[in-house]
């Protein structure tokens, strides 16, 4: 393996999430090699303060023993423009990197997984992404698949496939529509992706992750996963600013080496369609989604998902 791809990891103002992050990170062997851009968002307001300073100590603490490049931000700018910004700097020195946000937990062999993964498949321009993560459905085998599909939670990239990253929102919703390709967006329609995408559009959301896998469905690009999870979000406790308290996403923390193999070439339709089960609307869900096509977005979004979430469930 090469030398490991260096971490950018995302904080704001929740520093027990951050420490535990930092001592999962810990468990792993390639640590200790390991380079990290910290990237610590400044406060909303003043009642941030308290919250964001402990942050920042605890990054501190983490930074007197690693290889650490700590960047503090006097204002907030929000995660899109924290990520953004955050890999752009850590593309200036090298041509590849994992991306860590404060809320997630991280198994002893996610490091080995993606630093692998990104050796293996560099070369390999079908390849957009790599991530860490896998949802909490059936099969689970540790060995590496391909999907259609990336997530925000832990994942890898390569400069040459961060480039073609597309800003615009609007230009990318007009080349899927010309194309036909809405639904397919939406695997099947099993995820509001085009929603998401409206949303980052009209202003209703910043989502970076949303024009990022925009950006590599329309280049027909694939990512490589882990047939089980190698990490899990522990900010879906209510703590977080875009992730609100559900269970759903609860896994198992995998403590295992994924396999990879070096000939890979398809996405796998037994993890694709278990994960387009796992996604599928309910509840209020499905009937906002169908609607949502046919109204004003304002309306939407100030009337009938309040309105929903109230009464419908």
């Amino acid at each position: 393996m090469k030398d490991s791809a260096p971490v950018a990891i995302f904080a704001f103002n929740r520093p027990l999430h951050v420490e535990r992050l930092f001592e999962s990170l810990a468990t792993n062997p390639e640590s200790v090699d390991s380079r990290y851009f910290i990237f610590c968002d400044g406060p909303r307001s003043t009642n941030d303060d308290v919250s964001v300073r402990q942050t920042r100590d605890v990054v501190d603490r983490f930074a007197r023993t690693h290889q650490c490049q700590v960047f503090k931000q006097p204002a907030n700018q929000g995660l899109a423009k924290s990520i953004i910004r955050g890999i752009d700097t850590v593309l200036k020195e090298h041509d590849r990197f994992i991306v860590l946000e404060d809320d997630l937990v991280v198994s002893r062999h996610f490091l080995r997984f993606v630093n692998r993964s990104l050796d293996v498949f560099r070369d390999r321009p079908e390849i957009g992404c790599v991530s860490g993560f896998m949802y909490p459905t059936h099969p689970a085998t540790p060995r590496a698949v391909l999907l259609p599909f990336v997530t925000s939670w832990g994942w890898a990239t390569w400069a040459d496939r961060w480039q073609a990253y597309n800003p615009d929102g609007a230009a990318l919703a007009s080349q899927i529509e010309r194309a036909g390709r809405r639904r397919e967006f939406d695997l099947g329609g099993s995820f509001h992706c085009w929603g998401m995408l409206q949303d980052q559009i009209y202003g209703y959301s910043s989502s970076w992750w949303i024009r990022w896998y925009a950006t590599l469905f329309l280049r027909n690009q694939l990512s490589v996963w882990p047939g089980v999870s190698l990490l899990l979000n522990a900010g879906m406790d209510g703590s977080g600013t875009h992730c609100g308290e559900s269970l759903r996403y609860e896994g198992v923390l995998a403590d295992v080496d994924v396999e990879i193999d070096t000939g890979l070439t398809a996405p796998s339709a037994e993890y694709l369609n278990a994960i387009k089960a796992f996604l599928a609307p309910t509840r209020h869900s499905d009937i906002l989604l169908a609607v949502r096509r046919h109204i004003p977005r304002r309306f939407f979004h100030q009337v009938l998902r309040p309105f929903a979430k109230r009464f419908v469930g």
